[in-house]
C-alpha cells in the first residue's frame, strides 16, 4: 500500500495485538468498577494523617491531625528517647494507644505565651489540646561519663 509517495507495510502483529490490549484495558476496566467502592452500602470512606513532632524547646511530643492537635509533656527518659528514629515510632504509638482519648484534655489558645514557635506553626487554625499526664518531679540525670572540665 502507498500512502502520500511512501510505501507502508502492514504488520500482522498489530492486528493480533490489538485485541489483546482491548482484553487487558477490558479488564482492568472490570477490576476498578468491582475495587471502586470497597465500603459496605451507605459508609463513607475516611481518609486523613497525623503528623508527630518532638518540640525539645518544650518537652512535649505532638500529634497533628488535619483540625486538631494533641500535646503531651514527655518524661526525661522520653525525652531522650525521641531523639532517636525507634523512639519516635515508640511515642508515636504510645500516644495512639496509651495518650489520645484516655488522658484528660485541656483546651490550650493560640495566645498561650508559652507555646513554641514550632507548635504555634504546626498548630495553626487547629484545635490544640494539652493531655494531661501525672508526672512526678523528675530532675535530669547525671552524665555517666562523670564532669568534663572547664
Amino acid at each position: 500500500a502507498e500512502y502520500m509517495g511512501q510505501t507502508c507495510r502492514h504488520d500482522r502483529r498489530g492486528t493480533i495485538m490489538s485485541p489483546i490490549v482491548v482484553l487487558l484495558l477490558g479488564c482492568v476496566a472490570v477490576q476498578q468498577a468491582l475495587c471502586a467502592n470497597p465500603t459496605p452500602a451507605g459508609e463513607r470512606e475516611e481518609h486523613g494523617s497525623i503528623q508527630f513532632t518532638f518540640d525539645n524547646t518544650i518537652n512535649f511530643f505532638i500529634a497533628a491531625t488535619y483540625d486538631s492537635c494533641f500535646l503531651v509533656q514527655l518524661t526525661v527518659d522520653e525525652q531522650d528517647h525521641a531523639r532517636t528514629s525507634k523512639g519516635m515510632e515508640d511515642l508515636e504509638l504510645k500516644m495512639m494507644r496509651d495518650f489520645i482519648g484516655t488522658l484528660a484534655e485541656v483546651r490550650v489558645y493560640h495566645t498561650d505565651p508559652k507555646l513554641s514557635p514550632l507548635v504555634l506553626k504546626l498548630c495553626n487554625r487547629k484545635d490544640m489540646y494539652v493531655l494531661q499526664r501525672n508526672l512526678a518531679l523528675e530532675t535530669t540525670h547525671q552524665s555517666p561519663l562523670g564532669t568534663r572540665n572547664p
